[in-house]
């Protein structure tokens, strides 16, 4: 089975997506999902300068976070994100 061609109100609110992300007013913001509707916000530099002090390279991205602090918050969606770490 093939997908089918998106529908022109998907591609017009996946071009709408793309200007929000896109238009993100700082480069320290960092975000992940675990695999459900939701995706969590995160201070990139706090989260490096944390690893760089106490990190475990492989260590997830949940506790992580809440280990530095980086935490910034979630926003929920109605769709599924899929988490792909391997």
């Amino acid at each position: 089975m093939t997908a089918k061609k998106l529908t022109a109100a998907e591609a017009k609110w996946l071009a709408s997506l793309q200007r929000v992300f896109q238009a993100c007013p700082s480069k320290r913001l960092g975000c992940y999902t675990i695999g459900d509707a939701g995706l969590s916000f995160y201070d990139k530099d706090v989260a490096t300068a944390w690893r760089e002090a106490n990190g475990d390279p492989s260590m997830d991205a949940g506790p992580l976070h809440a280990a530095a602090g980086s935490e910034l918050g979630d926003i929920h969606t109605k769709i599924n994100i899929d988490s792909c770490a391997g």
